[in-house]
């Protein structure tokens, strides 16, 4: 199979997206086959450090795909303290996270490099859903776009309806209760079956 999306993209974001197995080979596009669940388009992924806002801070991003997920992919780019990644419903359109449907908890945050965290079990994860990563810290750093508190504008595929924040997000809590419309990162995450 091959998977060339538009930009350029790197054997590290394709190993990811293929589960961590050998990265697809070629150029082309592939017709009527859904990408697994990710939250950025991979050719916006940069290895620029992408730091939470602060200590706590939770960040959840609409699902860009769909399939089964019971673990999720990040490249740490900094190790510190703890982090939770997990999965939200929400009730679709530009509603933001609702209800948790399944969770890391709390671990250690993995060492530097690609990592790929557990979940406590499987979900079905579709555009409806959200995908989040939350940390005890603001040390701990992530590849992704923009950096925390810079204002960037993000594209409109990334913008209102696509990333919440929340404040108080560590560990995720049952129910979210980010408001805000996050706009100053986003954090490259993506589900595995």
């Amino acid at each position: 199979m091959t998977f060339t999306p538009p930009g350029t993209i790197g054997p590290g974001v394709n190993a990811i997206l293929a589960g961590g197995a050998a990265p697809f080979a070629g150029t082309g596009s592939v017709a009527g086959v859904a990408l697994p669940p990710y939250t950025l388009p991979p050719q916006q992924v940069s290895s620029t450090a992408t730091t939470m806002g602060t200590a706590n801070y939770a960040a959840h991003q609409r699902s860009l795909g769909v399939g089964p997920v019971s673990r999720i992919a990040c490249h740490v780019q900094t190790s510190s303290g703890n982090v939770c990644v997990g999965a939200y419903s929400a009730a679709g359109g530009f509603a933001g996270p609702g209800a948790r449907i399944q969770t890391s908890g709390s671990v250690p945050c993995p060492a530097a490099g690609y990592a790929v965290i557990a979940l406590g079990g499987n979900v079905a994860i579709d555009q409806t859903a959200f995908l989040s990563i939350s940390a005890d810290n603001n040390t701990a750093q992530f590849w992704g776009i923009g950096t925390t508190n810079q204002g960037l504008a993000l594209a409109p595929d990334i913008g209102s309806g696509f990333l919440y924040i929340e404040g108080a997000g560590f560990p995720l809590p049952a129910v979210s209760a980010a408001t805000s419309v996050g706009h100053g990162y986003a954090i490259a995450l993506y589900g595995l079956p």
